[in-house]
């Protein structure tokens, strides 16, 4: 018997099968291909083969599922993006305007939309109100004051986003699960700085009602003796301060009122760590897409446009941005048929205190 379990090959399967049959009876003895008792042979053949592969691709799916659940590390799942949303009556109202639980607000082409969670009351000029995403995943993220249309509407009533809508995320793939698992293992000895990288990726912020406002999602750490900085970014824009200090309660350790005990931090003992928001440093894109000309509309430049965006910030990963990364974003892209990026064309530098953020982006067509 062999020490581990190897799968053999069809053909290896089909051999010791012939040999077996050859060992056992003399009479038949044509196992050429094509042969009838080559055929028969074959054909289970094909089965023990499929299972073979079967019980391989159910060991690889089995032990990471099996250590992941062991350890109780569920996959992260979608999240919906929210945020506030601002209504504004033209001039003081006589009576109160009530904007209704469950209004739609959107942008102008209507791409993702939102819900208030909760009716709004205007006495005077303005209420704001929580909204969330009616759909899960970061394409919910919005930036400031993107959001200017909303439904059913209200005669003389505006509607805006102050702030960036947040907190949206897509479900977490089996290769960011892998890298978040093994962040973890390097976090079970605190003090390290494997820990504290752990303990950053852990922030965000909720509302009152539960929902994720904002999250870390990207960490930068930099060590010099006796201190460390740790640079996060929401990977949205705009972090905020309350997600710094979701952070730095994370690494320090804070006082759990309700159950009235002390959560212990990542800090090492004699370290200064200190949490800091990334520096955002824009790029300005230009590229020519080329694409049949019923296919460029309001929809299909929106969708570039994202494609693009998200290679820069993914651009931060590997601490570069290389040109040919944004190029390929688009070419994936249904109806475009070619893309020549026309700037950038050097890969910036990513210090580690920043996070590339989408600039201007110019689209022309070949």
């Amino acid at each position: 018997m062999p020490d581990t379990f190897t799968a053999k090959p069809f053909l290896a399967i089909v051999t010791d099968m012939i040999a077996y049959a050859r060992a056992v009876n003399r009479d038949v003895t044509d196992y050429n291909v094509g042969s009838v008792a080559r055929t028969l042979l074959e054909a289970p053949a094909i089965e023990i083969d499929a299972l073979y592969q079967a019980y391989i691709a159910g060991l690889l799916d089995g032990i990471p599922t099996a250590i992941y659940q062991g350890f109780g590390f569920a996959a992260l799942g979608a999240q919906a993006a929210s945020g506030y949303a601002t209504f504004t009556a033209a001039e003081v109202p006589a009576e109160p305007i009530t904007v209704p639980a469950g209004t739609v607000v959107r942008d102008p082409l209507g791409i993702i939309t939102y819900a208030t969670q909760a009716s709004a009351s205007i006495t005077s000029l303005t209420a704001t109100v929580l909204i969330a995403a009616t759909v899960t995943g970061s394409a919910g993220n919005a930036i400031a004051g993107a959001l200017t249309a909303y439904s059913p509407s209200i005669y003389g009533v505006t509607v805006t986003n102050a702030e960036p809508v947040l907190g949206g995320s897509d479900a977490e793939t089996a290769e960011e699960r892998r890298q978040r698992f093994a962040r973890y293992i390097k976090s079970l000895a605190r003090g390290t700085i494997a820990s504290l990288e752990y303990a950053a990726y852990l922030g965000e912020v909720r509302s009152a009602d539960g929902l994720t406002m904002e999250r870390v999602r990207h960490v930068t750490v930099e060590e010099t003796v006796g201190r460390v900085n740790i640079y996060i970014h929401n990977g949205s824009g705009g972090t905020s301060q309350a997600l710094v200090d979701a952070v730095t309660d994370l690494i320090e350790g804070t006082w759990d009122s309700a159950n009235e005990r002390w959560i212990p931090g990542y800090r090492p003992a004699g370290m200064r760590v200190d949490v800091l928001a990334m520096q955002e440093q824009a790029v300005d894109i230009a590229i020519e897409i080329t694409a049949d000309a019923g296919l460029r509309t309001a929809a299909f430049i929106a969708a570039i446009e994202a494609a693009l965006g998200a290679a820069v910030r993914e651009g931060q990963r590997d601490g570069t941005l290389r040109p040919i990364e944004l190029v390929n974003a688009v070419l994936p892209l249904a109806g475009v048929d070619g893309a020549t990026l026309l700037s950038p064309t050097v890969a910036p530098t990513i210090p580690a205190n920043t996070m590339l953020m989408p600039g201007t982006i110019a689209i022309t067509w070949a």
